[in-house]
């Protein structure tokens, strides 16, 4: 494998730790070649979930976030203003909901169009169930520092995003080697929040656990099943969960 695509897979892995993508997930996200646009890689996550051509929409009724994650890698020494103007072109030209994509055919190539279409038709699919939406940017390099010249163009980036959608929230990282230490470290994230179905009871019975009568004795939750199944597809950040079952104890 060539360095340059072995730190496109590291770089993009890293990022997506919490995620718990495969092998192959990940692999599916890169679209990195001619006409790239200066996206090496791109992933659309629904509630946490890597969105695939066989992901069903119609399964989705409430409570929806969508997530755009594109990336550059660069196995650069630094950061460079040309590839923050090409972030801003190709959203400008990409993300603008009125220009048909096949137009674009000439400009940026299949791999990239197919997962622009895939988020346009899902969120044009969900509008009506008002979901949040989310476009994170990453550029990543081995260099140790920005200038201030590149990293002033992230506000006109999310200037132009913002004017294209009037409801989104708004990220960008620049990634340099350090920051790549740290996420290589770091172990992915697996909490979740679950939904109890009513007021715990303490072992002695006392209700609730703020309860003085409930101090010291151990706590017996009920889940929603609801709430429970969806852990394993939503955890925080949109982590999945696999190979996780019920331990002896549940809290």
């Amino acid at each position: 494998m060539r360095p340059d695509k072995y730190f496109e897979l590291f770089t993009a892995n890293q990022i997506l730790k919490d995620f718990d993508l495969s092998y192959d997930e990940i692999g599916s996200g890169i679209v990195d070649g001619s006409r790239d646009g200066g996206i090496d890689s791109a992933y659309i996550f629904l509630n946490g979930e890597l969105l695939t051509e066989d992901s069903d929409l119609s399964t989705r009724r409430k409570n929806i976030e969508i997530e755009l994650v594109l990336i550059q890698s660069k196995r650069s020494e630094g950061f460079s203003e040309d590839t923050m103007d090409k972030f801003h072109a190709t959203t400008e030209d990409l993300l603008d909901l009125s220009k048909p994509i096949d137009a674009l055919a000439d400009v940026y190539n299949e791999q990239l169009r197919q997962v622009i279409r895939r988020f346009r038709e899902a969120f044009g699919t969900l509008a009506s169930k008002l979901p949040k939406l989310k476009l994170s940017y990453y550029y990543a390099t081995r260099g140790d520092e920005v200038n201030p010249n590149v990293s002033r163009k992230v506000e006109r980036l999310e200037a132009k995003v913002r004017s294209l959608f009037s409801a989104v929230s708004f990220d960008f990282e620049f990634i340099d080697a350090s920051r790549l230490m740290e996420l290589l470290r770091r172990q992915p994230k697996t909490t979740h929040s679950l939904t109890v179905a009513q007021t715990p009871i303490s072992s002695n019975g006392a209700f609730g656990a703020s309860d003085q009568a409930a101090k010291g004795a151990e706590l017996i939750k009920l889940l929603n099943p609801k709430s429970y199944a969806s852990s394993y597809t939503a955890g925080p950040l949109g982590a999945r969960w696999r190979g996780l079952g019920f331990k002896s104890q549940v809290s």
